[in-house]
């Protein structure tokens, strides 16, 4: 019995922490990429950054520049690990507390903004773009939550 509570518990929690912790990601890394945008459009203008980034030389700002931009590649990097690896896999019975029934849409990897040498990057096909992967992710539960009540129903 309490096994199957435990799948069970297992099988719901898991990919919706998942969900929570790419909402979140995904939010902070949009904020945090708007307002790097608003501030390389016009490093002198009052922008949100001010009050985090206190007025600094050119080669301190563009340092913090890259290392946002680093920061943003290795964080997407590791969600669509685990998006890829964990939340889209569906692990067989035999793997114990790893398993869960992995039914309805896969979960979408986010878009990474920026290539390896952090030059800007195109979203390729199947990508969710961060300033809308909140409402995507939305989506995608609501779908699976309205099959699991037909499943539930019949």
């Amino acid at each position: 019995m309490s096994e199957s509570v435990f799948l069970c518990f297992f099988s719901e929690c898991v990919p919706k922490c998942v969900c929570l912790f790419v909402c979140l990601s995904a939010s902070v890394v949009a904020d945090t990429c708007i307002s790097m945008d608003e501030w390389v459009q016009n490093p002198t203008a009052k922008t949100a950054l001010d009050d985090i980034i206190p007025c600094v030389d050119n080669a301190t700002a563009q340092e913090t520049l890259r290392q946002t931009k680093e920061t943003t590649y290795q964080l997407v990097n590791v969600v669509d690990y685990v998006v890829s690896n964990v939340s889209n896999r569906n692990f067989p019975p035999q793997a114990g507390d790893l398993y869960y029934n992995q039914s309805g849409p896969l979960m979408p990897v986010l878009c990474n903004p920026f290539n390896s040498d952090f030059t800007d990057r195109k979203c390729a096909a199947g990508e969710v773009d961060l300033s809308n992967a909140t409402q995507v992710i939305y989506v995608n539960m609501k779908s699976v939550n309205r099959r699991a009540e037909r499943h539930f129903i019949l």
